[in-house]
């Protein structure tokens, strides 16, 4: 299954629970930090639009751990290890999924 249709079959499950126009399409504004270690386990802070539901924070094709929606606007994880590089940020939510390109650089 490759990272696309993984999440994409993740969302349905999540959007099958719940009913239609009933959350916001999440947007990630900023991630913080967004320079990040190669070897992961860094405290991360996304700031967002439409959190408050979030299911999943993935770091390119790596997801995050311990993903929590602090507030309707902030959704904290810890960092994967991932290769260097910069990757998309992507937060799945009961709304969708939202990116922010290059939102994350690991070194």
């Amino acid at each position: 299954m490759t990272f696309r249709s993984a999440l994409a079959q993740r969302r349905n499950e999540i959007l099958s629970r719940i009913p239609a126009d009933t959350y916001a399409t999440p947007t990630v504004v900023a991630v913080s930090p967004s320079a990040l270690d190669v070897d992961g386990g860094e405290a991360v802070t996304l700031t967002v639009t439409a959190g408050s539901t979030a299911s999943a924070v993935y770091f390119g094709s790596a997801p995050a751990t311990s993903v929590v929606a602090a507030s309707a606007t902030t959704v904290t994880c810890v960092s994967p290890a991932h290769a260097a590089g910069a990757v998309t940020v992507f937060l799945l939510t009961a709304g969708g999924l939202g990116r922010l390109a290059n939102g994350a650089t690991f070194s």
